[in-house]
């Protein structure tokens, strides 16, 4: 019975101090992100044009510099008439995860101008739109990943991270009775705002 006291004892008190170190470093925070995306990649004969999109995401700090993310995404792209008819917009939506490594230029405070990477995966599905916003064939969800790169640079308690990030995802989808693979990879070029709390 000591032995169990004294295990759940330290246990308790490693425990408080991890939380205690993790509240001193704002292990909680979240971003916003919006941007541009060249896409290249396999669409039957057609080609999409560059896109707009946004991403909202959470984090949780798990050391000083690296971080878990979690975020919801969207992408909107139009295609050429040869794909699935006139009007037709190709939106790539859902969900982004993986790990965020931020560390500060050479010389500088964590608090001063620094970098970032990040890598991990993705949920996410196609779907397909008329010119009247109506869905037209989905793809369902289905996996893909992401790497991405950029500056992390101090403005009025908030983060400016403009950066780059190439993202994947391969899906089929049915139009018109005609059945397509999706292998879309994505170059987005961002502007985004973060803040820990």
């Amino acid at each position: 019975m000591t032995n169990r006291f004294v295990v759940l004892a330290v246990t308790a008190l490693l425990i408080t101090a991890a939380s205690t170190e993790l509240r001193a470093q704002r292990p909680l925070g979240f971003e916003l992100r919006g941007g541009i995306a060249s896409p290249s990649g396999e669409l039957d004969d057609s080609q999409l044009q560059r896109g707009i999109g946004f991403e909202g995401s959470v984090s949780y700090r798990l050391q000083p510099r690296l971080s878990a993310y979690f975020g919801w995404d969207w992408w909107r792209f139009a295609a050429d008439e040869a794909f699935a008819g006139a009007g037709v917009d190709l939106e790539e939506t859902g969900f982004a995860f993986g790990l965020r490594y931020d560390r500060p230029l050479p010389g500088r405070r964590d608090s001063g101008p620094g970098v970032w990477l990040r890598a991990g995966g993705t949920a996410d599905h196609f779907e397909l739109e008329d010119a009247d916003g109506r869905i037209i064939a989905d793809s369902g969800y289905g996996p893909g990943w992401e790497v991405g790169a950029g500056l992390s640079l101090p403005w009025a308690g908030w983060r400016l991270t403009p950066g780059v990030r190439v993202r994947y995802l391969s899906r089929d989808v049915e139009v018109n009775d005609r059945r397509f693979n999706l292998g879309l990879r994505t170059y987005a070029f961002e502007f985004g705002v973060a803040h820990a709390f």
